[in-house]
């Protein structure tokens, strides 16, 4: 075998081992998204309070709730695959060369809002009834079609990890909605 076949042999071997190595690094560290206190461990405040708190029994906001139903972190944060989950990670990468370099802002900042997506993956539902009890989630599409970003979002009024307020069910603090309501009443023509 000449010398020159001998070096492209190796340089295959060393490419597919380093694809090998990349797909298992990425597999790997996607499974270790699947554990809260691996998540948390990364976070800086005020999200290693969120966790801490959503430990805690009885839940007093509703990522808590969430948690006591074996929901995890990265289902909400996660986004939904493949763009939002690309989108999820490149902001997580981002960040962790800002917290690499000292650069990142703390307390944290959430640049990225859970759009609707990250909560309708599994509350569908929601939007089904038309009763005077559920009108706002009936009429919710209708009101973000017509004014898109404009209009409110599932985050405007269900505050994952603003303890419990208002409605305690729901952690729908009144301080919060009353404003949304008046939006989209405003925006309808009914007062």
């Amino acid at each position: 075998m000449s010398l020159m076949a001998r070096l492209f042999t190796l340089a295959a071997v060393a490419a597919v081992l380093l694809i090998i190595v990349g797909v298992g690094g990425v597999a790997y560290g996607l499974s270790l998204e699947e554990h809260n206190d691996f998540c948390a461990s990364c976070h800086t405040e005020p999200e290693s309070t969120y966790y801490a708190r959503a430990l805690k029994s009885p839940p007093t906001d509703l990522a808590s709730v969430h948690l006591q139903k074996n929901v995890k972190c990265i289902d909400c944060h996660g986004g939904a695959p493949p763009t939002d989950r690309l989108g999820g990670l490149m902001q997580g990468a981002h960040d962790y060369v800002l917290y690499l370099s000292g650069s990142y802002h703390h307390p944290a900042i959430t640049t990225n809002p859970l759009p609707d997506v990250n909560c309708v993956k599994c509350h569908a539902n929601v939007f089904a009834r038309r009763t005077i009890q559920n009108h706002w989630h009936f009429y919710l599409p209708d009101w973000q079609k017509a004014l898109g970003d404009k209009a409110a979002g599932c985050v405007n009024c269900h505050n994952s990890h603003t303890t419990a307020q208002g409605n305690v069910v729901k952690f729908v603090p009144d301080t919060k909605i009353n404003p949304v309501c008046q939006a989209c009443h405003s925006y309808s023509g009914i007062r």
